[in-house]
């Protein structure tokens, strides 16, 4: 119910547009291209899914045909003006809507990839966080206790194994944030804030 009530929350604006002109194409005369508004309800519906931005299409479209219909059978000396100002009308609808859907294609194209992006950059600092600070932290602690004056040659020798396995540790962790980073190639200008 939810869904259903913010669809229609969502597309009261492009209705009440395409009625608006469809009622003002209607009163104006024929001569006047006026049918070119339809593309406004496009314009305006670029935030709803591509399904509906062509549903709004074909109705707008619709009437304009049932507009063309009705005056074409009623004017009793058809001109010429008239039926160009309808061909006029659905070329700039259909051309609108096809900018409209190749729009909203790139935008979810980078959307998709705003969300890989954040998700690669969630990984890196789970890694950071958790699998860096592990080894990392051993080295400094053997390190220090290293640096001690009083352990001896022995404790050392035991400790270098230790080491070394925290180096590996660090060693793995980094190649797999680096492999992680490289597998992605992200274009930093898509990526911008601003779409």
């Amino acid at each position: 119910m939810t869904n259903l009530k913010s669809t229609y929350k969502n597309l009261w604006l492009p209705m009440v547009l395409l009625l608006t002109v469809m009622i003002i194409d209607y009163f104006t005369p024929l001569y006047v291209a006026v049918g070119v508004l339809y593309s406004s309800v496009i314009l305006v519906s670029l935030r709803e899914s591509k399904m509906r931005i062509m549903i709004l299409a074909i109705i707008a479209t619709s009437f304009i045909v049932i507009n063309f219909v009705y005056f074409n059978n009623i004017i009793e000396h058809p001109h010429w003006v008239f039926p160009i100002n309808r061909l006029t009308s659905l070329i700039g609808l259909w051309v609108t809507t096809v900018i409209a859907l190749n729009y909203k294609q790139v935008v979810d194209k980078l959307l998709k990839e705003r969300t890989d992006y954040a998700e690669t950059l969630e990984k890196i600092i789970f890694a950071n966080s958790h699998k860096v600070r592990k080894p990392l932290a051993n080295i400094v602690k053997l390190v220090e206790l290293m640096e001690d004056e009083q352990i001896s040659d022995r404790d050392i020798k035991e400790m270098l194994p230790l080491l070394g396995q925290s180096a590996a540790e660090l060693e793995e962790v980094t190649r797999e944030m680096t492999d992680a980073i490289s597998s992605k190639e992200y274009n930093r200008e898509l990526l911008s804030p601003s779409i």
